[in-house]
């Protein structure tokens, strides 16, 4: 749920101006109870609202804390914090309410999705229609490449083995069928088939020696493409 910076504003514009509860009271036509309502948290009427902005020579979505600027240290203080969050839970509620909040900022979503991922297996399996949600969003709305990348790999992680088959793995970014080979590894060792996941991380890396291995042969067909 969005949280209204009414009470910081009204007791900051306050402020400036050097006014008493009561003044303002006055000057707004309410009473000074109401005024220390409102810096307590309490929520003015809505139709007192554009008449506090005024007053205060801002504008609505100032006087609310939706405003650009505003929005913009919220969303810094998120990633300022998120991470130094030790309980699992309250991260990845912090998460989800701002990923809420700023639904146009996947970023935000991309990050709920990866602490679902990391969750404990039990609490995990319960978030996986959740997961589900936000990756789905994520690939049907987010233009940025590297977060639906990051979207798909989560899903390969945890999706049923015939969503792996028929469609996630699929998605996984080629980049030289590496990436989609070290997703293949990840999926294994988090399913607990650890050795199999060893196996297939020597397969990668061989795989990725040789393709760097057999690069000159590009140079040697034409002189001009020489370095």
């Amino acid at each position: 749920m969005t949280e209204l910076k009414i009470a910081e504003v009204v007791l900051t514009e306050r402020h400036k101006r050097n006014m008493t509860q009561e003044e303002l009271a006055s000057a707004l036509g309410v009473s000074p109870q109401a005024v220390s309502n409102w810096e307590r948290g309490g929520y003015p009427d809505i139709t007192m609202l554009p008449v506090i902005a005024n007053y205060f020579g801002i504008t609505v979505d100032a006087l609310i804390g939706n405003d650009e600027i505003g929005r913009r240290q919220d969303i810094h203080d998120f990633w300022e914090h998120i991470h130094a969050i030790e309980d699992e839970d309250e991260q990845l509620q912090k998460a989800l309410d701002y990923s809420r909040k700023y639904p146009k900022e996947y970023s935000i979503a991309e990050r709920a999705a990866y602490f679902i991922t990391e969750l404990p297996e039990k609490k995990r399996t319960e978030h996986l229609p959740l997961l589900r949600e936000i990756c789905e969003r994520i690939l049907a709305e987010c233009t940025e490449q590297a977060i639906r990348e990051e979207a798909v790999k989560y899903m390969c992680w945890y999706c049923t083995d015939e969503e792996f088959t028929l469609r996630w793995e699929n998605l996984c970014s080629a980049g030289y069928d590496s990436h989609r080979r070290e997703v293949e590894e990840e999926r294994l060792w988090r399913q607990g088939r650890r050795e199999e996941s060893r196996v297939r991380f020597d397969v990668n890396n061989l795989h990725i020696l040789l393709h760097f291995m057999n690069r000159p042969n590009r140079n040697w067909a034409a002189a001009e493409r020489a370095s």
